[in-house]
C-alpha cells in the first residue's frame, strides 16, 4: 500500500480496536510501516512509537530462509549441491521476499531439473563450473539487475555477474578449484588473487556469449585447449529458455 493508505486505514479503523470482545490481528513489516509513517510526518517523527498506540502485544515471526521455502513449494532442494547452495547464498544475499521467490521458483526448477538430468562427462570442478556455478549467479542477475543482466547477455559486459557471485561463498569455492584445475597449480595468493577471478569469470562468459577463441579473456582461462566439453551447449540453452 502507498504510505498514505496505511496510515489512513491504521487510523480509520483505531475505533474498532476499543470494541469490547473484538481482537485484531495486523501482518505486517513494521520497520517499513514506520519508514512510511517518518515519509509522511516527517524524518523527526518517531514512527514505532507511534505504532504502539494500535497494538497491545506483538510477536515477531521468523525470517524465511529462500531455499526452505523454494523446498516447500515443490523444489527438488538438494543440498550440498552448487547449484542449490549458490542460489540460496544469493538469494539470502538479496534478502528475496516471497513474492520474488514465487517469480523465480518455475524458472529455478526448470533450469535445476535440466541440468540435474543432462548428462556430466566430467566431474573436473572447472567442466561443470559453468551450468553449476555460473548458472544460478544469472538467474539472481537477471531478476535483480535487468539492466546489467542485459550487458551480459549481449556480450558487452560481464563485471556484474563476479560482483553478485562473490556474494556466494560456494561460488568462490567453485571458482578457486577451477582456475586450480585450468593453471594445474597449488593454490597460491596471486593464483587466486581478486583480480585472477574476475578476469576467469570475465572469460567463461566470454566464450559463453561471444564465442570467440581468440579473445583475450578466453585464451587466458582455455589453457592447453580445455574448453569445458559438454557443458556450454546447455548453458546457453538454458540461459535461452531463460529469456
Amino acid at each position: 500500500c502507498k504510505p498514505e493508505f496505511a496510515i489512513r486505514l491504521l487510523e480509520q479503523t483505531k475505533a474498532i480496536f476499543q470494541l469490547p470482545n473484538v481482537i485484531v490481528v495486523y501482518s505486517t513489516d513494521i520497520v517499513q510501516l514506520s519508514h512510511s509513517l517518518e515519509g509522511v510526518y516527517g524524518s523527526s517523527f518517531v514512527g514505532r512509537a507511534y505504532l504502539e498506540r494500535f497494538y497491545d502485544k506483538r510477536f515477531e515471526l521468523q525470517r524465511i530462509m529462500p531455499l526452505d521455502y523454494l523446498e516447500f513449494k515443490g523444489l527438488r532442494v538438494n543440498r550440498g549441491h552448487p547449484f542449490i547452495d549458490i542460489i540460496g547464498e544469493l538469494l539470502d544475499y538479496k534478502n528475496a521476499s516471497c513474492r520474488a521467490l514465487n517469480r523465480l521458483f518455475d524458472q529455478i526448477r526448470t533450469i535445476f531439473e535440466f541440468i540435474y538430468i543432462s548428462p556430466s562427462y566430467s566431474y573436473r570442478t572447472a567442466e561443470v563450473f559453468p551450468k553449476f556455478a555460473l548458472l544460478p549467479v544469472l538467474i539472481v542477475l537477471s531478476y535483480y539487475e535487468p539492466e546489467q543482466w542485459y550487458e551480459v547477455k549481449c556480450g558487452h559486459s560481464f563485471s556484474s555477474v563476479y560482483n553478485l557471485a562473490s556474494h556466494s561463498k560456494r561460488f568462490l569455492n567453485q571458482l578457486d578449484s577451477s582456475i586450480i584445475e585450468i593453471n594445474e597449480s597449488a593454490p597460491n595468493e596471486s593464483l587466486l588473487s581478486e583480480k585472477s577471478r574476475r578476469d576467469f569469470v570475465d572469460g567463461v562468459c566470454a566464450l559463453i556469449y561471444i564465442g570467440k577463441l581468440n579473445d583475450p579473456r578466453v585464451e587466458a582461462v582455455n589453457k592447453g585447449n580445455f574448453l569445458f566439453a559438454n557443458t556450454f551447449a546447455d548453458v546457453f540453452f538454458t540461459l535461452r529458455v531463460q529469456d
